[in-house]
């Protein structure tokens, strides 16, 4: 028992000072620049990486903690310039700079076959796929987003479906006379109308009604309106 204590005893004499940077290098560094990078980003965790890590001005020198500051509400995918501040006891506070590339991946719809322009997607040209992003606000994460959608543009096969290369089918045209559903709490009434602008499923338009008015609905389908009250 004694001769443990001793061993405690000397191994606090030989080493009085612990920090998780102990054996502070370069790697220390870059590490919590990709954990602090990954922390801050706005996508989930899983679905970030961080690589390509470059430290400029580091020379060897001891520290005991490392300080890093990212960009404020970051959004862009690609590379990043970050401080890196080294704290030493005793010493001043030396910054560094460094540059890194966030990578995002996540599931997103692509395309199994070439698409030409006005083509109704199907289920079978496309799946998801999990892959890296340029930009996670630009794709689809499902592929019910997409089916029974019109292709703009062609499309090769393997790409990822980007929300401008795609639009809604009009399956109602302006001036189309089109069959009004009234829905109350409590009660229904069907009527009719003059589309004033093209609409797809799922679009809002305008309508003319036989009175006169004009009143506001939902495409629930070709030449049909749903108008709640």
């Amino acid at each position: 028992m004694k001769t443990a204590k001793s061993i405690i005893i000397l191994l606090i004499f030989l080493f009085p000072v612990f920090s998780p940077y102990a054996y502070a290098d370069e790697g220390c560094i870059k590490a919590e620049i990709k954990k602090e990078l990954i922390e801050a980003s706005p996508w989930e965790g899983g679905d970030v990486e961080v690589d390509e890590i470059q430290l400029t001005g580091y020379n060897g020198e001891d520290f005991d903690k490392v300080e890093i500051k990212v960009p404020e509400g970051m959004k862009n995918i690609g590379k990043v310039s970050v401080q890196a501040l080294l704290h030493a006891k005793g010493k001043d506070v030396k910054t560094l700079w460094a540059t890194a590339r966030i990578r995002v991946f996540k599931e997103v719809v692509v395309s199994l076959n070439p698409l030409k322009a006005n083509r109704k997607i199907t289920r079978g040209d496309i799946k998801l796929l999990r892959t890296e992003v340029r930009d996670t606000q630009d794709s689809f994460s499902s592929v019910d987003e997409v089916e029974g959608m019109l292709v703009k543009r062609s499309v090769p096969a393997g790409a990822i479906l980007k929300k401008d290369y795609i639009k809604h089918e009009v399956v109602i045209k302006r001036g189309e006379r089109v069959v009004l559903n009234l829905d109350a709490k409590k009660f229904r009434i069907r009527s009719s109308g003059i589309a004033k602008e093209d609409g797809s499923k799922g679009g809002v338009i305008g309508v003319k009604t036989a009175s006169g008015r004009e009143v506001v609905g939902k495409v629930s389908g070709p030449g049909e309106i749903i108008v709640e009250f």
